[in-house]
């Protein structure tokens, strides 16, 4: 969504599992994006799934989509975007530790149960096992954003229970605390565990502020290149901006 401050558009980063059964879910991409507007932006890794759909070509020309399939590093996308689209991927506990929201999209949840299972259902209802909101078909994931319940009060809720349970010893000391522990035999937990609430998420990319106006110093008129016009995600300044797009 564009915000008040017309400040930029929504990104949401799209990832998935395979499946043993070699049958990979598709999302209609193109249904999707139309639905949800030119205010937002899929990031999606198309290789996994899709192949060399035509399609995919046009929604990137259309701004609606990013191939992120040869980007190096998840810990930049997940950084770039203001929310997580996932199926049963175990992105969603590092995603989680940015405290921002998580849509599981559980269409095929019975047949990967049966084939690959599952240390708990994310579908139980119960605080601590689901990180989001869960759609189980494409209407149901469309539906959850024009009204804000990807990121609502229920949302919300099932995020800080989610947190609780598996983010406690993410405040960036956990690898020193074990090797502290483990090969230097320290008895006590030192650094001491900083709460939840006392740590400091990156900001969303819609919550930072926009970057400045920058008069355009070339003769067609466009705006000079701010960054790698070939790779908008590896951009330096703060969000996305007329130099990426």
């Amino acid at each position: 969504m564009r915000h008040e401050e017309n400040r930029g558009i929504r990104a949401a980063r799209n990832t998935g599992v395979e499946r043993a059964s070699g049958d990979q879910p598709q999302l209609d991409l193109g249904k999707i994006t139309g639905e949800l507007g030119p205010d937002t932006v899929l990031l999606v890794p198309t290789h996994y799934f899709y192949g060399q759909d035509p399609q995919l070509q046009k929604l990137q020309r259309q701004g609606a989509l990013i191939d992120v399939s040869l980007h190096p590093s998840v810990e930049e996308l997940c950084l770039a975007a203001d929310a997580l689209i996932t199926d049963y991927s175990s992105i969603m506990f590092d995603y989680a530790d940015l405290d921002r929201p998580i849509i599981n999209y559980a269409d095929d949840r019975e047949t990967y149960v049966r084939s690959r299972g599952v240390t708990f259902d994310l579908l139980s209802g119960t605080p601590g096992d689901l990180p989001g909101i869960v759609a189980t078909n494409e209407d149901e994931l469309v539906e959850a954003f024009p009204g804000g319940r990807w990121k609502g009060a229920e949302a919300r809720e099932l995020r800080a229970a989610f947190r609780a349970r598996f983010c406690m010893w993410d405040d960036g000391h956990a690898a020193e605390r074990v090797v502290g522990r483990v090969f230097l035999g320290h008895q006590d937990l030192a650094p001491a565990l900083l709460p939840l609430s006392g740590r400091t998420v990156a900001p969303a990319p819609h919550e930072r502020p926009a970057p400045p106006r920058v008069p355009s110093s070339r003769s067609d008129g466009r705006r000079p290149p701010w960054c790698h016009e070939k790779d908008r995600i590896r951009c330096g300044m703060p969000r996305w901006h007329d130099g990426c797009r």
